[in-house]
């Protein structure tokens, strides 16, 4: 009499009868069990809380194999993050490639080496301005795109806004008074809630609120989803979370995909005083702000999807950039070694004239330099190339590379920047060209981000003797990895789990 083995099928490894099975697997849970390192070492106390919380995150897409990340990070850009070749390793192509037919999932893996395209992914096959690099298609659409979102008196409404905003925040989220002492969570509470508020008035983004609890997204939601796909647009260089980036931004875009085609859909004809009869007072109602925009996208007659992937390019990086940006600057100049600084800032903060808000730029500007929020610029090279790169010599790149354009590295270049350590509010503006870009690509909103961080640095440092609190809260932990010789950042939050951004900073203020 024989057992009856176990089916042969891809992907189903050793087909040995019951007893045999049962045996190898008895033997493999003893090795688990017994092997040190699983047990008796896999704990927070000898991995520390961000060690064992990083060990809990496999490679999305790799059936929770752990093979993957080794290979992302021993050969970085060998492989995209979503290759069928890097996620299932120990399978041949052609098996690969059933195993996941037979687990409708095939479509979610890249079989071959060309990388997919982020924008494109996101906005149903349609790009924004960052993606166009022709003159003759850009410039139009730029101009036309500028004229819509910037109106005439954009500086000082968006100053106003951004104003009354940080105050209500600060207000609203301090803590009660400990010996004339007030608590704050700058970040967490004002600096990555300011921006959300201000793209929902402008979009019309039913935000679910106290007031309005029927809205659709809550600012934390709305938040998450703005940075997802700031990420995914911007920095998706790290193939290790190539996957889990394009995972969640495809389900993140969908609820923005539904309001701004709602809006764009119903903002013109007939039915539009009905839509906007029926959403008065509600958090649904488009405000003049929302409707000059929306008007503006429909007299262009392009397609609905076109216009989406416009109010998609248009906001996210005002939300990706600001809240990072702004949350970087209160750090920097909190810190001891930039003491002067702080002094005249907060002197700059009792004023409220436009001299002081034009030195206060001169401190965003200077600050960006010194703690930029944006470490460097992807590319793919579009052919062969060989690059002067300055001491290191010629450097000859491929067709179909991914490139890191450093510009974190190049504000601090003495060459460009001399005496680069130092805060120099006189330096000409032109020379800021390499955070801000030029020519077609320069930054769309780069009024808007000086304007309101600058504002934000007045808000925060009008407060009384505002300190980092003593500890861990009243600093950013910062984790850094390399991706071609620069820092990229992360930050850890209040699990020990890297965020993307800051995620808390703790204030303390007399008052």
């Amino acid at each position: 009499m024989a057992e009856n083995t176990k089916p042969f099928m891809p992907g189903s490894g050793v087909c040995p009868g019951q007893t045999t099975g049962r045996g190898i697997l008895d033997d493999a849970v003893s090795l688990i069990r017994g092997d040190r390192f699983l047990s008796y070492d896999f704990n927070s106390n000898t991995l520390t809380h961000w060690g064992a919380a990083k060990l809990q995150e496999p490679a999305a897409g790799s059936y929770r194999g752990v093979l993957s990340k080794l290979i992302f990070n021993a050969l970085p850009g060998a492989f995209s993050g979503t290759s069928s070749y890097a996620l299932l390793p120990f399978y041949r192509p052609d098996a690969a490639r059933e195993i996941l037919k037979g687990n409708n999932v095939l479509h979610l893996y890249e079989l071959s080496r060309p990388p997919s395209d982020p924008v494109r992914n996101i906005t149903g096959g349609n790009e924004f301005l960052v993606g166009w690099d022709g003159p003759k298609r850009h410039v139009p659409r730029s101009k036309s795109l500028q004229k819509l979102f910037f109106d005439e008196n954009y500086k000082k409404t968006a100053a106003a806004f951004f104003s009354t905003s940080f105050q209500k925040l600060i207000e609203k989220n301090s803590l009660a008074k400990v010996k004339s002492r007030r608590s704050l969570d700058v970040v967490r509470d004002v600096t990555n809630i300011a921006p959300v508020l201000w793209l929902a008035e402008r979009f019309a983004i039913p935000l679910k609120t106290a007031e309005n609890p029927r809205g659709v997204l809550s600012i934390y939601e709305t938040l998450t989803v703005y940075i997802t796909l700031f990420l995914y647009q911007n920095f998706n260089i790290r193939l290790a979370e190539e996957w889990r980036l394009r995972e969640t931004t495809m389900k993140a875009a969908e609820p923005l995909r539904n309001i701004f085609q709602t809006h764009l859909k119903t903002q013109s004809g007939a039915v539009e005083h009905l839509v906007d009869w029926l959403a008065k007072g509600s958090a649904f109602e488009v405000g003049p702000h929302a409707g000059r925009l929306y008007h503006g996208l429909r007299d262009t007659k392009l397609p609905i999807e076109e216009l989406f992937a416009d109010c998609i390019g248009i906001g996210t990086p005002i939300v990706g950039h600001l809240t990072q940006q702004a949350s970087l600057l209160i750090d920097l100049y909190l810190r001891s070694e930039y003491e002067e600084s702080r002094k005249r800032i907060i002197q700059l903060a009792q004023m409220n004239n436009s001299a002081s808000q034009q030195e206060l730029q001169g401190f965003v500007f200077e600050g960006m330099r010194h703690a930029n929020s944006i470490p460097g610029l992807s590319r793919v090279t579009a052919r062969d190339v060989t690059i002067v790169d300055g001491a290191r010599g010629s450097i000859f790149i491929v067709a179909g590379q991914t490139v890191l354009i450093a510009t974190s590295v190049a504000t601090m270049d003495p060459v460009a920047f001399p005496e680069p350590g130092k805060i120099d509010l006189h330096r000409p503006f032109k020379d800021y060209s390499t955070i801000f870009g030029s020519g077609l690509h320069y930054c769309f909103g780069q009024q808007l981000a000086s304007a309101r961080l600058a504002t934000m640095l007045r808000e925060v440092f009008k407060l009384k003797n505002v300190r980092c609190v003593p500890g861990k809260q009243g600093v950013l932990i910062i984790f850094e990895h390399s991706v071609a010789g620069v820092k990229m950042k992360k930050y850890l939050d209040a699990s020990s789990r890297e965020a993307e951004i800051p995620t808390s900073l703790t204030l303390h203020y007399d008052g």
